[in-house]
């Protein structure tokens, strides 16, 4: 697992795309250095955790899919960790057109707008002056409300089972990360993802923020976890590790096989950079202690700001 460096900041505006990749028997990832999505490949169809931003379907997803020989159509459900643009803007998509389930925490299924003003948003999307911006979360297009993901749920579709485990990262938010098992060559190893690797918030949010982290962590120790993949590949340089895998010769094992002390003490690492975090924040400096606190753009895409404050 190789170290992100703190000056590595995502632009989150590329259409620069990561070759999709086959990461273990029943697991395929399709993205950009920036974000990307898990797909698993089951008995009786797809299960997709997350789906980048919405104007990456058709550009990277759809294909990347389809490269793989893997059909959108086949999605059955789609798990969404949080509901910022870059994780559930395709999932209006895959609903529509594929009939695909979506499975959200109860928390953030709240923030979705009503269906007038969804419908509204796409009228505006159609329009030819419209001027797309991905971090607007007044003009993101959300799914018909449908599945809340709740603590302790298991998704099962054919031969696989999803953990679901609820890891709020703001009080009154939510956030969803996830536990399976997937095969290497016909080895088991179980598989997590955390929800949201991004600290956010006040006080009270980056202390329950931690607490979340710890208690995923007891998942993971009681699961045996010992492969960890964020979905951001910026936060754990998974680009390399997959570069790694393509180069895998017969008889190496997988890059991505960490071993369960090392799951583990990813999960202690993201506590300790959350720890440092607020209390620079309690210094009123910025999270990387180089100057002052300066609320950015996802502290509007997350709540803890309110972009009609002061209008």
């Amino acid at each position: 697992m190789q170290q992100c460096k703190m000056n590595d900041k995502p632009t989150f505006d590329r259409e620069q795309v990561v070759p999709p990749i086959q990461l273990f028997d029943n697991l395929y990832f399709v993205g950009n250095p920036e974000v990307g999505c898990f797909i698993f490949k089951t008995s009786e169809g797809l299960i997709m955790v997350d789906s980048c931003f919405a104007h990456n379907v058709e550009t990277i997803l759809l294909p990347g899919m389809r490269e793989l020989g893997l059909d959108p159509a086949d999605v059955k459900y789609m798990l969404v960790t949080h509901t910022g643009p870059d994780h559930i803007g395709g999932a209006y998509y895959f609903q529509k057109h594929y009939g695909t389930r979506i499975v959200v925490c109860e928390n953030q299924w709240k923030r979705c707008p009503s269906p007038e003003e969804n419908e509204a948003r796409i009228r505006r999307a159609q329009e030819p002056d419209f001027q797309y911006n991905p971090f607007d979360m007044r003009s993101l297009i959300w799914p018909n409300q449908d599945m809340v993901g709740r603590d302790g749920d298991v998704i099962t579709l054919g031969d696989t089972q999803i953990q679901i485990v609820k890891t709020e990262r703001m009080v009154g938010g939510g956030g969803l990360s996830y536990l399976a098992t997937v095969y290497d060559h016909g080895t088991p190893h179980v598989w997590c993802t955390y929800g949201n690797t991004n600290v956010v918030g006040n006080l009270e949010d980056m202390a329950l923020y931690r607490d979340n982290v710890q208690r995923f962590k007891e998942y993971v120790e009681r699961l045996g976890a010992d492969v960890v993949i964020s979905s951001h590949p910026f936060v754990d340089e998974s680009v390399k590790t997959m570069e790694q895998l393509r180069a895998r010769k017969e008889g190496e094992p997988n890059p991505f096989v960490f071993g369960k002390e090392r799951v583990a003490r990813f999960f202690d690492i993201l506590d300790l950079s959350a720890a440092v975090i607020a209390m620079r924040r309690e210094l009123d400096l910025n999270e990387a202690g180089s100057g002052p606190y300066v609320p950015g753009v996802m502290d509007f895409i997350n709540g803890s700001i309110n972009p009609n404050a002061g209008k």
